[in-house]
């Protein structure tokens, strides 16, 4: 059965959520978590698009993205199909890896963007990974807090969750927090 061709728009955000297929763990260790994220790099240098949030979780992923241009799908790809083939050669394993190609929900409002982006950081406290978001190594949710001194990588854009709200970038992300709790 062909698959149907995914919907686009350069004004929505679009929340990518991929499984491991039997729900296996898609990171095993440390090494797997850094890979994926250099993907995310490598693709960024590719195609033109940004990411709002995005969370790891050790058998499914979370990405909050956008493009001004229709290449999600070859984002996706290009990522997928690269951990694959790492994931195989590393723990001698062959087929696929993923439960499917992957789930694209449409987020068409800022508001929409301001829920997901929770949704996606509150994720390893769902699972009881940790009590904070901030504390979750694998996700974007660092970027958020008030005192991060992090440095942004390329791919992220923080704006669009944090404009939201009023004031300077500091208290942006301390009313984010707070709006979060």
């Amino acid at each position: 059965m062909p698959s149907t061709k995914r919907s686009w728009s350069p004004t929505k955000h679009y929340h990518i959520i991929n499984h491991a297929i039997r729900k296996d763990k898609l990171f095993k260790q440390e090494k797997d978590y850094l890979f994926f994220l250099s993907l995310i790099e490598k693709a960024h240098r590719k195609y033109p698009f940004e990411i709002f949030s995005y969370c790891l979780m050790s058998n499914h992923y979370h990405i909050l993205i956008r493009s001004d241009h229709p290449i999600i799908p070859s984002v996706m790809h290009f990522i997928n199909m690269l951990y694959c083939r790492y994931y195989n050669r590393t723990y001698k394993m062959k087929g696929s890896l993923f439960q499917r190609k992957y789930v694209s929900k449409e987020v068409d409002n800022s508001r929409g963007t301001l829920h997901v982006s929770r949704y996606i950081h509150f994720n390893p406290v769902h699972a009881n990974i940790v009590s904070n978001p901030e504390s979750y190594k694998w996700s974007s949710s660092a970027y958020f807090s008030p005192s991060s001194q992090l440095p942004l990588p390329p791919y992220m854009n923080l704006s669009p969750v944090l404009n939201q709200f009023k004031g300077s970038v500091f208290e942006q992300k301390v009313k984010f927090k707070e709006w979060c709790m």
